[in-house]
């Protein structure tokens, strides 16, 4: 007879779990499990037993994946939006000051940046610090 084991929910918006998540993912890195722009599919097994011991939720390697990959996508919006103007953005509150003109282009697909700051910068910036996909152009630190 099999024991069932109940996954949580992944909440990759609350701030605790996002910081011990985004930690572990930079512990992973650090220790060389990068592989393209994320982490090695060993990686996840290993996180998810962390998580568990810090926050007592059990998360699959797929939900760990999705919210890596979530996460990426967040920064790579936000990293593309400052690389096209350099100003407008203010450190301070983590959000851009763009006149509605520039908001125009964006309102639709990224209306989230222009009222909410991304969480955890920083550490996003040190794990997917090394990516950049615009267009057809993309590149790689790791390549």
């Amino acid at each position: 007879m099999s024991q069932y084991v109940e996954i949580s929910r992944a909440n990759w918006i609350d701030p605790i779990q996002r910081k011990h998540f985004i930690d572990l993912c930079l512990q992973e890195a650090n220790k060389g499990f990068r592989s393209g722009g994320g982490l090695k599919s060993s990686a996840w097994p290993r996180i998810a037993e962390e998580l568990e011991k810090l926050l007592g939720k059990r998360y699959t390697s797929k939900q760990l994946k999705n919210g890596c990959d979530y996460m990426k996508k967040q920064y790579l919006i936000c990293s593309k939006m400052m690389t096209m103007i350099r100003h407008g953005y203010n450190s301070v509150t983590k959000t851009f000051d763009w006149p509605t003109e520039k908001w125009e282009e964006y309102l639709q697909k990224y209306l989230e940046a222009c009222f909410k700051p991304l969480a955890n910068v920083e550490e996003l910036e040190a794990l997917f610090g090394g990516v950049l996909a615009i267009g057809s152009k993309n590149w790689s630190s790791d390549e």
